[in-house]
Parts: C-alpha cells; sequence; structure tokens
C-alpha cells in the first residue's frame, strides 16, 4: 500500500513496513535451503541478488516509482541475501582466510565510501540510492560482518557496542515512537535538546534491554529448543 499509494503513513510507524519485508525474506531463505542442495546453495542466493538488483533497476527505469523500488520486499533480497552467503560459508567452515584478509583490508577504504554515501543521501528513495547505494552498503556490512568474525573488530564485538547489536532490532522498531511521544513530553516539560535527547536514548536502551531478556532471548532460546527436538525425530 506504500508503494502504491506513494506515502509511507505516520511517521512513529515508518519503519514497520521492513517487517513485511523481513518475514517475505525468512520465508525464500526458508524455501531455498529445502529446495537446494549443499552444494548449490550459494549459486542460488547469489542468483536472487542478482535479481533482487533488476528488479530494482527494471522499477526505476520504467516505472519512476521509488519508493517501490525501495519498499517492495522483491527489491530488497540483494542485501539479505549477501549476509545469507556469509552465514552459509560461515557455518559450512568454508569462508575462506583469502576472503575474510580482503575483505577486512578494504574496510577502511569502504568505509570512507559509505560516509560519502550516507552523507550525501538526502532522500532514501533517490535514484542513486536505489540504484547504487542500498548495493553497496549491503557490501559494506558484509565486510563488517566477516571482520567480526575473524575477531578482527573486537569494539563491534565486546563491550557497550555489542549489547547495543544484540537490543539493535527492538531499537530500530521502537525508537521512532519513543522519539514522537518523548518530544510531546518534553514540549509540555519545557525540556533543552541535550536533556530530551539523553531522556529519549536512556527510555529506548531501558524498553529494548526489558524486551530483550523477558521477550527476545527466551524465544530465541524456545526456537533453539524446537530445532533441537525437530532434528532428533
Amino acid at each position: 500500500m506504500m508503494a502504491f499509494r506513494q506515502r509511507a503513513g505516520a511517521g512513529f510507524v515508518d519503519v514497520s513496513w521492513s517487517l513485511c519485508a523481513e518475514v517475505f525474506l525468512y520465508g525464500l531463505a526458508f524455501v531455498i535451503v529445502c529446495l537446494t542442495s549443499n552444494r548449490n546453495r550459494i549459486w542460488v542466493v547469489a542468483a536472487v541478488a542478482v535479481i533482487s538488483y533488476t528488479a530494482r533497476l527494471y522499477i526505476v527505469l520504467f516505472t519512476g516509482n521509488f519508493l517501490a523500488a525501495y519498499l517492495l520486499p522483491v527489491c530488497r533480497m540483494d542485501g539479505f541475501m549477501f549476509g545469507g552467503i556469509i552465514a552459509h560459508l560461515y557455518t559450512s567452515h568454508t569462508l575462506k582466510d583469502s576472503i575474510s584478509k580482503v575483505l577486512s583490508r578494504a574496510l577502511p577504504i569502504l568505509f570512507c565510501v559509505f560516509v560519502v554515501l550516507a552523507v550525501g543521501a538526502w532522500h532514501f528513495a533517490s535514484g542513486a540510492s536505489i540504484l547504487f547505494s542500498y548495493s553497496f552498503y549491503a557490501l559494506f556490512y558484509t565486510a563488517v560482518l566477516v571482520t567480526v568474525i575473524r575477531g578482527d573488530f573486537p569494539v563491534l564485538s565486546k563491550g557497550p557496542l555489542k549489547f547495543i547489536g544484540t537490543v539493535s532490532y527492538f531499537i530500530y522498531l521502537f525508537h521512532f515512537p519513543i522519539v514522537y511521544w518523548m518530544k510531546n513530553i518534553s514540549d509540555e516539560l519545557r525540556w533543552g535538546v541535550l536533556t530530551n535527547f539523553s531522556v529519549t536514548f536512556a527510555v529506548t536502551i531501558g524498553a529494548a534491554t526489558i524486551s530483550w531478556f523477558l521477550m527476545e532471548k527466551p524465544l530465541i532460546a524456545l526456537g533453539k529448543t524446537l530445532n533441537r527436538r525437530a532434528q532428533s525425530y
């Protein structure tokens, strides 16, 4: 509906579009795992990534619907599939050290390009962002992931940033509603910008922490238990 009506809806629920994409991608990943052999899986995943970019290119060039190219799950498969390739190589112990070294060494250059693109992307659904930036972001985050796996990026794999990463999905989904809510409170109490930011940040991290320990972590443990039981049958 967002893609066809060219409206993202209320600001505090903007990010909810990604839930649709995520459910689609997890379902697609399940189908790929079930229907492909271990030997051919990477090639299938890579082909899906190419199809995704081709779909995005077609929509931009022939329909001009930039929002559709940004939102539709079919157009967002490439980044997810890059992660799937790394996950497959890692779990099958075939992530070659030479590949991971190249990505790790290229990370500073990729980071510089990332900063330039991020600063220059004034509109998330611009032609340049859709046709180039988002594929590059996927490559950049793939390099970050490989570097963390190698143990060469302790600032992300240990300490406060590791915890922020653990609770980051809640932060992503709910920071908008919390920001809108805290803005109203800030206006009523006449807080300054720094006070508003500090309190909003604390509330967001606190809510994310509660969600992780009371809901997400137990559900992940339940999923692993069910998976072990399924494998034992």
